[in-house]
């Protein structure tokens, strides 16, 4: 997939996850932070928390069962 279409999917909420694959700590380490800062720059704090589960930035994760 192209640069511009996922760009054009997050622009219109097409999307509603991000996920990490993550294994451990220093070949592969979880940055959903720095996904989290970049979304929200682009596409708001609301959607950004959403897709990454990280609220305001900081590393609060949540489920989506609990209430969203």
């Amino acid at each position: 997939l192209g640069e511009i279409a996922i760009k054009n999917w997050l622009k219109n909420r097409l999307i509603s996850a991000v996920a990490c694959d993550a294994h451990d700590c220093v070949r592969r380490p979880y940055r959903m932070k720095a996904v989290y800062r970049v979304l929200a720059e682009w596409y708001g704090e609301a959607y950004a928390s959403w897709l990454t589960g990280i609220r305001d930035g900081r590393n609060a994760h949540r489920h989506r069962s609990q209430g969203e």
